[in-house]
């Protein structure tokens, strides 16, 4: 009967962020659902303008999702509120260290604005390179895991004969709270970090 051990194997690689996303949204509230409309276009404008005043390419800045709502059926609304809110959500790219002072310019730009939230990352080529990278790593925790069972028995490892990935994380890291709550000056991210896990099985052989 062949012999054989299974072991777990943990990685992790980093690297400094250099993308930002940063989720907004924009509103526009009227007793018609054109007017709420035409309000939150305004409302969207606005906001563009402001942004590529501050030096944020026209290309940057992406309409997500639109949508009108009639607030006679939304929950917990006011009698005297106006019927219909229309919502837009844009994504603005930017480098990590203008995140802040994005969300600046988008607050100050007109009323019923906000930030969905914030998120950095790398580039995928670089994101690709970091699960690599913790993969080697938690393959090599995996082979010496094995090395210290079979020492155990007096038993060499052999051949890997399985793997698997069983979690991990992809370096996608939102801090929408902890940096709202500081303001601008409180976007300072952590490196993105990607963790790998790994199951293995290895074949054992005789001393």
């Amino acid at each position: 009967m062949d012999r054989t051990v299974t072991v777990d194997g943990e990685g992790r690689a980093t690297a400094a962020t250099t993308f930002a996303a940063v989720e907004v949204w924009v509103e526009g509230r009227a007793d018609s659902a054109t007017h709420a409309r035409d309000r939150a276009r305004d409302a969207e404008a606005m906001v563009r303008d402001a942004l590529q005043n501050e030096g944020i390419d026209a290309e940057d800045i992406r309409t997500t999702s639109a949508q009108i709502e009639n607030q006679d059926d939304a929950f917990g609304v006011n009698e005297n509120d106006p019927d219909h809110r229309a919502l837009v959500e844009l994504t603005v790219d930017c480098r990590p260290e203008t995140a802040g002072d994005v969300v600046t310019t988008v607050t100050d730009a007109t009323s019923g604005t906000g930030i969905r939230d914030v998120f950095f990352t790398v580039s995928e080529g670089t994101q690709a390179e970091l699960r690599r990278e913790a993969l080697g790593e938690a393959m090599t925790e995996a082979r010496a895991a094995a090395e210290a069972i079979a020492a155990t028995e007096n038993l060499d490892v052999g051949e890997l004969l399985d793997a698997a990935t069983t979690d991990g994380s992809d370096g996608f890291e939102s801090i929408v709270d902890d940096a709202l709550a500081a303001g601008s000056d409180g976007f300072e991210p952590d490196p993105v970090e990607v963790t790998a896990s790994v199951e293995a099985t290895f074949e054992l052989r005789e001393t």
